[in-house]
């Protein structure tokens, strides 16, 4: 079931899987779990990319 986001979850969720991936480079964890989380950070910019649910980006003048 795919979960629906809004924007500021979706960087949110983003930024929290990069302070995972910061702490286990600075603690001397294995590449296996890096690798586990660049693979979920990748998965979740992907998602956000492609996530038909997000309205569309508007300046103020209202142009897309």
């Amino acid at each position: 079931m795919k979960r629906n986001y809004h924007l500021k979850e979706f960087i949110d969720s983003i930024k929290k899987t990069d302070e995972m991936i910061t702490l286990h480079k600075a603690i001397g964890d294995s590449s296996l779990i890096i690798e586990q989380y660049e693979a979920i950070k990748a998965k979740q910019i992907s998602q956000l990319i492609d996530s038909p649910d997000i309205p569309p980006y508007r300046n103020s003048e209202g142009i897309r």
